[in-house]
């Protein structure tokens, strides 16, 4: 489906066609999981997250949230799409 994505730690499906997924490194993906010729593109959507280890998305309020080992929550507004594709 993607590659490349480095040590993958936290996934979240956004409706089915996209995927959010937080590696090692501190930085959160935006992964095309729905069938058809965008599956696999992917993007960073944010670097620097720090050591991730938990992940979530209020889709009705297009927010994604992190959190690390730290004990830091970040709240990320704008990565969500306004609404979510079907697969």
């Amino acid at each position: 489906m993607a590659t490349n994505l480095g040590r993958s730690v936290r996934v979240a499906l956004h409706g089915g066609a996209l995927a959010y997924v937080c590696d090692s490194t501190g930085s959160l993906h935006e992964v095309v999981v729905a069938e058809g010729e965008d599956k696999g593109l992917r993007r960073v959507v944010l670097g620097g997250l720090g050591p991730v280890c938990g992940l979530a998305l209020d889709e009705a309020n297009g927010r994604v949230y992190v959190s690390d080992r730290h004990g830091k929550l970040s709240r990320i507004t704008g990565a969500l799409p306004d609404r979510p594709a079907q697969a």
